[in-house]
């Protein structure tokens, strides 16, 4: 992500929201057990309405990632030294990056085969020769950047963003943890 992209009230508000539901999970459930806390957090804390027109590398998004990293930690009750590539593992779910990354491409390419030709034409132009003077095309080239994908692969019909992502971060995995080993 790149610093000293202009704020954005939006994912601010969203951090503060956050903050507020995690501490209400925590305070009403916290003697639960961690498996119960991590569905109600999963449940309660994670929704990002709006999310797919943020600008991907806002300063603001890097500090939202931190404080779902740190929430984790908080509701399993891991300690802070807990690598960050494992917490995925263990909340079983998508690093809230990769999956405000996924919600974004599924909006482009619905919006690139809308119905309305409207619609249709301002993604194309945004995806296409707007490109990083679009926040659209943007985010689009930094999430295929991201995951080491095609503009192809993503718009081919039968290309799951999330499969794609959760395959590449299980890779990302799999080689940090063959790294470890040997």
């Amino acid at each position: 992500m790149q610093y000293g992209e202009p704020h954005s009230p939006d994912i601010i508000n969203r951090q503060c929201s956050f903050i507020g539901q995690v501490n209400s999970v925590l305070c009403f459930f916290g003697k639960l057990s961690s498996g119960v806390k991590i569905c109600l957090f999963r449940s309660y804390c994670t929704s990002s309405y709006g999310c797919e027109l943020w600008n991907l590398s806002c300063a603001q998004l890097a500090d939202l990632c931190t404080k779902w990293r740190k929430s984790v930690r908080g509701v399993l009750n891991l300690p802070l030294q807990t690598p960050c590539y494992l917490l995925p593992l263990l909340c079983q779910c998508l690093p809230v990056y990769d999956e405000i990354c996924g919600r974004t491409m599924n909006f482009v390419r619905s919006c690139l085969y809308h119905q309305s030709s409207v619609v249709k034409s301002v993604a194309w132009y945004s995806v296409l020769h707007g490109r990083y003077s679009s926040p659209i095309g943007r985010n689009v080239l930094l999430c295929l950047q991201r995951y080491k994908c095609t503009f192809n692969d993503f718009l081919s019909l039968g290309f799951s963003v999330y499969d794609f992502m959760c395959f590449y971060m299980f890779t990302c995995l799999y080689l940090i943890v063959c790294y470890y080993c040997i």
